[in-house]
């Protein structure tokens, strides 16, 4: 388990410029066409509803699942107070998840984490598949 830990936080070198420029222009293409982003906003809104879910928790909240559309909509089902610091907290995070986690996996990979950053999408990706209930 200590080999693990180790690999996942160990630094990797440098991409090299072309690998650079590919992700790049990949990722421009996929916000500046239609079809590519028809398809891909379904994870923006992942990003979305993970943040409402996630401040839920943190605002104890009972969460009782995420509904995801075909449309790319979705929502965040939660108990409480129907008021109150942690409803709103809820109902913001929503709105600011996607750019955050934008944010942090910029950070790690201008910290050279990349496989730690792969293995949090993973795991914030697997947590998000046991919530959504309409699967």
């Amino acid at each position: 388990m200590d080999m693990f830990w180790a690999h996942l936080i160990k630094v990797q070198p440098d991409p090299d410029p072309w690998v650079v420029v590919v992700s790049a222009l990949a990722a421009l293409a996929v916000v500046a066409f239609r079809t590519p982003w028809q398809v891909s906003r379904g994870l923006i809104t992942i990003a979305h509803e993970g943040g409402h879910a996630v401040m839920a928790l943190l605002t104890r909240r009972k969460l009782e699942g995420i509904r995801l559309h075909s449309d790319t909509s979705g929502v965040t089902l939660t108990r409480g107070r129907p008021n109150g610091p942690g409803m709103v907290l809820t109902a913001l995070a929503g709105y600011l998840a996607p750019s955050l986690l934008g944010l942090a996996a910029a950070w790690l990979t201008e910290q050279g984490r990349i496989t730690l950053l792969i293995w949090s999408v993973l795991l914030f990706l697997v947590c998000m598949l046991l919530l959504i209930r309409n699967l």
